[in-house]
């Protein structure tokens, strides 16, 4: 009998030696399999299946978090976070209301910043647009990482407002995912949104779907495609192959190649461990087609999500030192001989410059530059977020 537990213990040994440090074990399971005769590996790969609800909730989260989902028509209702700060709804409104006076757009309260729900307001081309009803387009943000947009009588709002959308997202550090969107137009103004300010997007459409879509919609994919530049720059082989195309890889295409490229990386180890040797970082890098900094930039994300302040610090820091001056703080428009401020051919806001040519910025009181709402938002979460890792 005794023989009996020592063998049981030394089987359960092995299992937690096997499991992550952080997963709870199930006493029972582990005695049932070693009555069984199942095997330590076995078991290890059945109980890393069976992840509890809890941890399951914990990581979903920490994953939306880390994207902004976007979708087709009116407020599609999620779960808002928990113990979420609503004060991303003033930073949020702020940043849409400057956006809008900008580009001369009357903006119009659904469910304001201090209302309870969720925050939606409509912006329209101009005041008798407004008085008409026929706003330009409808955003309903959920939470901050949940939006839905409409235009008026089910049209497709146009490509400056998912332009907005995704550079704020950009700015916030997030993905874009593609959520509940029923319209090839609508997927095409997103992905080409996404592909023009080279903003990571996940769910995107397949490969048959977008053959499928008329043309002028592949061309307008195509078109941003080429303006924001292929993403994987360091491995030559892709980039002949996206000359040749033309056209933009999808979602899944770039899963399936990111995990051949791993297969082969696998592969390496095994036959570098088999020599008796090791594989080397750069030869790592090499494989999987990424940059050292690019291979970094992964392993702070995985530590981040698991609740590593220093990682997620670190994080902060390398995209503070990426964000331009344009993003952090407001800039001065020229205003035309009626006081209007002036665009250019595209419609853009034609911003102020000094005589050197560098952009003019608003200043307060004191003489210091005024943050963009967006970047007054990231501040104030790192701020935040630093407080928590100092308790």
């Amino acid at each position: 009998m005794a023989e009996e537990q020592d063998k049981y213990e030394e089987y359960k040994k092995q299992v937690k030696e096997k499991m992550p440090q952080d997963f709870s074990l199930d006493e029972e399971k582990i005695k049932d399999a070693f009555s069984k005769g199942t095997k330590v590996e076995d078991l290890v790969v059945s109980l890393q299946k069976e992840k509890p609800d809890s941890e399951k909730k914990e990581e979903k989260e920490k994953t939306d978090k880390n994207k902004l989902t976007i979708n087709e028509g009116g407020l599609k209702e999620q779960p808002s976070p928990e113990n979420v700060d609503t004060s991303w709804k003033e930073a949020y409104y702020k940043e849409w209301k400057t956006w809008a006076d900008q580009n001369k757009q009357v903006l119009v309260d659904v469910n304001g910043p201090n209302a309870d729900g969720p925050l939606s307001f409509r912006l329209y081309e101009n005041e008798d647009k407004k008085t008409k009803g026929e706003f330009s387009a409808e955003l309903s943000y959920n939470n901050p990482y949940n939006v839905s947009l409409k235009g008026y009588n089910e049209q497709i709002p146009e490509d400056k407002y998912f332009d907005k959308i995704v550079q704020m997202a950009k700015v916030n550090g997030t993905a874009i995912e593609f959520g509940d969107i029923k319209t090839p137009e609508f997927k095409a103004k997103l992905w080409a949104a996404c592909l023009r300010n080279k903003v990571d997007a996940v769910n995107t459409p397949g490969k048959e779907e977008f053959q499928q879509w008329p043309k002028n919609l592949q061309e307008q994919v195509t078109k941003a495609f080429k303006e924001g530049g292929a993403k994987s720059k360091d491995n030559e082989k892709e980039k002949d192959e996206e000359k040749k195309t033309s056209k933009p890889k999808t979602g899944a295409e770039r899963i399936t190649e990111l995990r051949q490229k791993i297969g082969e990386l696998e592969k390496a180890e095994q036959a570098a461990k088999a020599a008796g040797g090791k594989l080397e970082e750069k030869d790592k890098y090499a494989i999987l087609g990424l940059t050292k900094e690019e291979i970094e930039i992964r392993k702070l994300r995985g530590q981040a999500q698991k609740g590593d302040i220093k990682a997620q610090t670190e994080l902060d820091k390398r995209r503070h030192k990426t964000m331009t001056d344009e993003y952090k703080y407001e800039r001065e428009v020229e205003l035309d001989d009626k006081g209007q401020p002036k665009k250019d051919e595209n419609g853009k806001p034609v911003y102020k410059r000094d005589k050197d040519g560098n952009f003019v910025y608003k200043t307060n009181e004191k003489g210091q530059k005024i943050k963009t709402a967006a970047f007054q938002a990231f501040y104030n979460r790192v701020k935040a977020y630093q407080g928590k890792g100092s308790k």
